[in-house]
């Protein structure tokens, strides 16, 4: 699910810039491309706390058996725990970082930034999560 927030985040901001090289740009679509960046942007934040339990709990299953070790599961909620409080801190740094990169590329080279950033996180999800042979595709997480 988080690729797809990302696919429709990049779509959206192929949209704006888009949108923004019209020659007399709509605001009706630049609004409702917004709307579609912060829908997708509240679902990927969703689907990554979502995440990071599961995440931890596949550690805590033994490869082995398939069982869930109740010792190890203890301490797989209490990481994911904290692994929660530090993404919700590097979430909060997005409120520095997003202007900064709009001063410093300009608003169509800002959206740009984030289309390409999307892209490497696009990649890494499916390297590690999705894909075949990766150790958390068998937990379906």
């Amino acid at each position: 699910m988080s690729m797809l927030a990302f696919l429709i985040m990049c779509v959206g901001c192929g949209g704006v810039i888009l949108v923004l090289n019209m020659g007399t740009p709509s605001f009706p679509l630049f609004f409702g491309l917004f709307l579609l960046l912060f829908f997708a942007a509240g679902f990927g934040n969703g689907t990554t706390y979502r995440m990071i339990p599961a995440v931890f709990r596949a550690a805590a299953t033994d490869p082995e058996t398939g069982k869930i070790d109740p010792v190890r599961l203890v301490k797989a909620r209490r990481l994911a725990g904290g692994c929660i409080g530090i993404a919700g801190a590097i979430g909060s740094l997005g409120a520095f970082i997003i202007p900064r990169v709009f001063a410093m590329a300009g608003v169509i080279g800002g959206f740009m930034v984030f289309i390409c950033a999307y892209f490497i996180m696009l990649f890494m999800i499916w390297y590690f999560y999705e894909r075949s042979g990766s150790p958390l595709s068998i937990s379906r997480v």
